[in-house]
């Protein structure tokens, strides 16, 4: 009551009465080193006399007593991770400044991205699958990242960037699981995905023989081949003579009736599964040698 009457003097006597504290926050609340950290006045300061009240603004990291920013707004590049700031405002109506009032947010972890890609894109069973990590982290944290492969929807043993070719077979869909973590929390898991293609099968060799022919011969083709997928597989057979297409299918041998001596014979070979054809691989070159003439019958008269 006392009180009261007090300020009912002031006021009749034209004296200035300061204004009280205001009620202050933090925007955002529970902030990362990502956020500008924005003073709210939740509640304006009361002033007795009607005065327009306006505020100053001080910010301090920790129990430090030095102001180190002024001003409604403390930009995010000031903050790290794991500190504790403070803003003390305080009201003016021009004439004098009321109490202060003060609120404080500790700046929290922003945990590491990561983004992942494989390659190659279409990988064959005879492919190693390597994971790419592209991986940032607004703390500037050192970010380590762990590797998890998955095969359809089943964990695998392997935990590596690279994924090895002899872990694969046709059909399979595999797929890699990313997470990067600062030493404070993981962030959000990254995924990529690849399926195995079919590997085409593979000749190795193609050799004619006899090596030393001639018109009587019948020459032939031997092969190596292989599959690496354990698929059956067929070889078509191109025979050329002097350059020439003479003879195409699967027959592995071709006789004299379609060379002469002195031509020069070669094959060209393609191995093929029921899913893609493989490289085609030209054999050595047989030159037709000329037969010597031989006397059947001798007959005297």
């Amino acid at each position: 009551m006392e009180t009261r009457c007090i300020l009912s003097v002031l006021l009749l006597a034209g004296c200035n009465v300061p204004p009280g504290a205001p009620v202050l926050s933090i925007d955002p609340s529970s902030p990362t080193t990502i956020d500008d950290l924005v003073v709210v006045v939740e509640s304006d300061a009361p002033d007795e006399n009607g005065d327009t009240v306006s505020y100053s603004y001080s910010w301090y990291l920790g129990t430090s007593t030095t102001s180190v920013a002024a001003g409604g707004t403390l930009p995010a590049s000031v903050t790290s991770k794991h500190q504790l700031w403070k803003v003390v405002a305080i009201p003016s109506d021009g004439k004098e400044q009321g109490p202060p009032a003060e609120a404080s947010v500790t700046i929290a972890n922003t945990p590491p991205v990561a983004e992942v890609t494989l390659g190659p894109s279409a990988p064959l069973t005879t492919d190693d699958i390597a994971a790419t990590v592209d991986v940032w982290d607004d703390d500037n944290d050192v970010v380590e990242i762990s590797y998890d492969w998955l095969v359809g929807d089943q964990t695998s043993s392997y935990h590596d960037a690279i994924l090895p070719a002899d872990a694969t077979s046709r059909g399979q869909v595999w797929t890699v699981q990313i997470t990067p973590h600062d030493g404070d929390e993981a962030g959000i898991v990254a995924t990529a995905q690849v399926s195995i293609d079919n590997s085409a099968p593979v000749v190795e060799s193609v050799t004619i023989q006899p090596a030393s022919a001639f018109e009587s011969d019948t020459l032939r083709a031997e092969v190596q081949a292989h599959d690496v997928d354990g698929d059956g597989f067929t070889l078509t057979y191109a025979w050329y003579v002097d350059g020439s297409l003479v003879l195409e299918g699967e027959s592995a041998t071709i006789d004299g009736s379609l060379f002469d001596k002195h031509q020069q014979v070669l094959v060209e070979v393609t191995p093929s599964d029921d899913y893609i054809a493989g490289d085609t691989v030209r054999s050595n070159v047989v030159s037709i040698l000329n037969t010597v003439p031989s006397i059947d019958e001798v007959a005297l008269d």
